[in-house]
C-alpha cells in the first residue's frame, strides 16, 4: 500500500461505519491484515440529560443484521468505537479503541503501520483540517 501513515495531528471520524457499514472493515487486500470486527460503538445524543447509548457485541454488524434496524442510527454523535483486529501472522486478537476527535489507541506490539494504513483508505482520518464532526455526527 502506498498511503502514508497517520501523523500524531491526526483528527478521526466515525462516519465511514454509518455511511458504509461493514464495507469500511474491509482489510483483506493490505498484506498482513486479515480481519476487522467492530465490537463496540458510542452515539452521543447530548440533550437535557447528556445521553449517551452503547451498542456492544461480538460482531456488532452481524448481530445487527439480525435485527430490524440493520444501519447504525442516524443522529447523535458517533463518538467511540472498539474493533478487534486479527493479523496474518499472528494467533492473538489486538484491539484498536478510535475515541473522537484525535484519538486511536492499540497495542504497541501490534503492526500500527498497517492499521493506519486502513484507517486512512477507509476514511477514518480526516484530511481536511476544516472538516469537523458536528453534533448530529456529520461533517459540516
Amino acid at each position: 500500500m502506498s498511503a502514508a501513515p497517520p501523523s500524531v495531528a491526526d483528527k478521526y471520524t466515525l462516519e465511514p461505519l454509518r455511511s458504509r457499514g461493514a464495507d469500511s472493515l474491509a482489510c483483506e487486500d493490505i498484506d498482513g491484515l486479515k480481519r476487522i470486527t467492530l465490537v463496540e460503538f458510542e452515539i452521543h445524543r447530548g440533550g437535557a440529560f447528556d445521553e449517551s447509548v452503547v451498542f456492544k457485541a461480538t460482531d456488532v454488524f452481524a448481530a445487527r443484521s439480525e435485527g430490524p434496524d440493520r444501519r447504525i442510527p442516524p443522529g447523535g454523535l458517533l463518538r467511540t468505537a472498539r474493533f478487534e483486529l486479527e493479523f496474518a501472522n499472528d494467533e492473538i486478537v489486538r484491539e484498536l479503541t478510535i475515541a473522537l476527535p484525535d484519538k486511536a489507541v492499540f497495542q504497541p506490539d501490534c503492526d500500527g503501520r498497517l492499521i493506519k494504513i486502513w484507517l486512512r483508505r477507509e476514511g477514518f482520518v480526516v484530511t481536511d483540517a476544516s472538516i469537523q464532526p458536528t453534533a448530529l455526527g456529520t461533517a459540516a
